[in-house]
């Protein structure tokens, strides 16, 4: 073993010691990454930018594989969230850089670890045998997130050790692959997209488009701590604003809430990057794409700016005297950059191109269901509905009619659990979990349209998993997703769905979503200019549509890896 004597040790000497602890074999990945951590640490101490790189490299490299083989999701959840500072921390370090394209890379490595630990496993699972393939079949899954040591009876802990067991068998057959960072090198984007990392510091923006190439936007004002603040504030707002009975003072303070964090996303986050946009002239509006890492993905970028709040603002109101993003750009939101895609089958055709349409009021409140079909069935005639509605709409009919149809449409109220992957959908016999929707694997899907409060509002603890019913979507196999990203108002649903299913109808192209898009953004930017629904944020603010990816990759056709993007090749125990 190479030893350093404490008063003889160079610079160099420390960070050789970190390399080789953090290279070790033998020792478990958590350990690993730690030890990558520290080096990275120290690197950046000492000013050594290239060891440091390599450092923030291999913890990337390691994270999926820290929280992975054999776990089961809470055990995961866990170890996710105590890796995410450092996770983040190594995108802004590469930014710093200057090494954009490999933040990008490892910005995605570090989101949606979950979902694509599952995604991963469906096409494992293809080619092991029958036993293997039983053992291993529960990692597919988030469903096993109640999956602890002294909760379940015997026969379900027997039936987790064999799949642990089964998990370590397969070996590295279950590791993750990474995406070699140089197939960001040259991304087309049709139009903007939109990073946006979270630091100590303030915040940086990595924005990348074909007409300005690739540019860092530096937003002192949204510093980590002030942007906790403004997630707390948000969704301390969000935890009552839908209830309009109370005092009239508290509702409108709920209410203010909301417009205070569309203006301080305009002021300190939104503003500062579309002033670096390449100028639109007349009607025609940017697209924008946004990316966000850490606690942005919590906040609604789409709704920044500063809106009128009363009907003496709306009367007098002008685009300068009320900047908004609305009016200067289309937003979609990208979880992920460069997606994995979903396991298809290889007859998408067994899925009946038609809409399944989910409504049922389970708890009261819900009134526009009648209104709301009507104007479904009105605006799709060329596409069959198979509707199950209120009692109808049960967990059993539900998990078998999804994977049969090739548009989702649901209504219906949201459930918000403690833990988020049992949060889902409140259905007439119980929820309709996460887990469940993204078990469906819809062979074909193009279109979901999740209108339920909250089916696009992460978890806390973690943002980057896009753990919610937009994100359980795309498990399933629907390439577009539109969701609510906060409570929603049913009252306001129907001008949104006829714009939607109009649009659809009318589509002649495969993957008619950037149409769609377009059409959402004009029936909600009329909700926001109404006389009555501007002033009442839920009925506008929570609509967002979800692309995933601006590019697909088989990941067994990825291009080699450089050695230079490597993980540091481990050293043995003796050197």
């Amino acid at each position: 073993m190479h030893r350093v004597h404490p008063t003889a040790a160079t610079l160099e000497d420390i960070l050789n010691v970190q390399r080789r602890a953090a290279s070790l074999t033998g020792i478990p990945p958590a350990h690993q990454f730690t030890q990558s951590v520290l080096w990275a640490q120290d690197a950046e101490a000492y000013a050594d930018a290239d060891q440091a790189m390599a450092a923030h490299r291999q913890a990337v490299t390691l994270a999926s594989d820290v929280a992975w083989i054999g776990m089961n999701v809470v055990e995961r959840q866990l170890l996710l969230e105590q890796m995410s500072g450092a996770m983040i921390r190594a995108v802004t370090f590469a930014i710093s850089q200057s090494q954009n394209h490999v933040a990008m890379a490892w910005a995605d490595q570090i989101r949606s670890i979950l979902w694509r630990q599952s995604m991963h496993v469906r096409t494992v699972l293809d080619n092991v045998g029958a036993e293997q393939r039983s053992a291993l079949a529960g990692l597919a899954s988030l469903r096993d997130s109640r999956d602890a040591p002294g909760v379940l009876p015997d026969s379900a802990n027997a039936e987790r050790e064999q799949r642990r067991a089964a998990a370590h068998s397969t070996g590295s057959a279950l590791v993750v692959p990474s995406i070699d960072p140089r197939v960001y090198e040259n991304l087309h984007v049709p139009g903007t997209l939109v990073s946006v990392v979270p630091g100590t510091e303030g915040a940086t923006a990595l924005v990348v488009g074909d007409a300005i190439g690739t540019q860092t936007v530096h937003l002192p004002k949204a510093g980590i701590d002030e942007l906790d603040k403004q997630v707390a504030s948000l969704r301390a707002a969000l935890g009552s604003t839908s209830d309009r009975s109370g005092a009239w003072s508290s509702v409108e303070r709920r209410r203010h809430a909301l417009f205070d964090c569309f203006e301080w996303l305009w002021d300190c986050v939104v503003g500062p990057i579309v002033d670096c946009l390449p100028h639109h002239h007349g009607q025609e509006l940017a697209r924008i794409w946004w990316s966000p890492i850490g606690q942005f993905a919590l906040l609604p970028l789409h709704a920044a700016g500063r809106h009128p709040r009363s009907s003496r603002q709306i009367a007098r109101a002008n685009s300068e005297e009320w900047p908004c993003l609305a009016d200067i750009a289309i937003s979609a939101y990208l979880p992920t950059v460069w997606s994995l895609d979903v396991a298809r089958s290889s007859n998408e055709t067994s899925a009946v191109k038609g809409l399944l349409y989910l409504a049922t009021d389970s708890i009261g409140g819900i009134k526009a269901i009648p209104a709301e079909y009507q104007a479904v069935s009105d605006s799709l005639p060329s596409i069959p509905i198979t509707p199950l509605l209120d009692a109808d709409v049960t967990v059993d009919a539900v998990r078998e009619a999804i994977t049969r149809h090739r548009y989702l449409h649901v209504t219906a109220h949201g459930h918000l659990d403690e833990n988020s992957v049992e949060s889902g959908i409140r259905l007439r016999d119980g929820t309709f979990t996460l887990g469940e929707l993204a078990d469906g694997q819809v062979p074909g899907g193009e279109l979901a349209v999740l209108l339920s409060c909250d089916s696009a509002s992460g978890d806390v603890r973690l943002p980057n998993e896009a753990l919610h019913l937009a994100g359980a979507a795309r498990q399933a196999g629907y390439r577009e997703v539109v969701a609510a990203t906060m409570p929603l108002r049913d009252s306001s649903t129907i001008p949104v769905v006829n714009a939607i299913y109009s649009t659809l109808n009318r589509a002649s192209q495969h993957r008619p979503g950037d149409a769609i898009v377009r059409a959402m953004h004009q029936a909600v930017d009329s909700l926001r200019r109404g006389r009555v629904t501007a002033l009442d944020p839920l009925s506008w603010a929570p609509y967002a549509f979800f692309g995933w990816g601006l590019a697909h990759v088989d990941v067994r056709d990825r291009p080699p890896v450089d050695a230079a993007e490597r993980p540091i090749h481990p050293a043995t125990k003796e050197d």
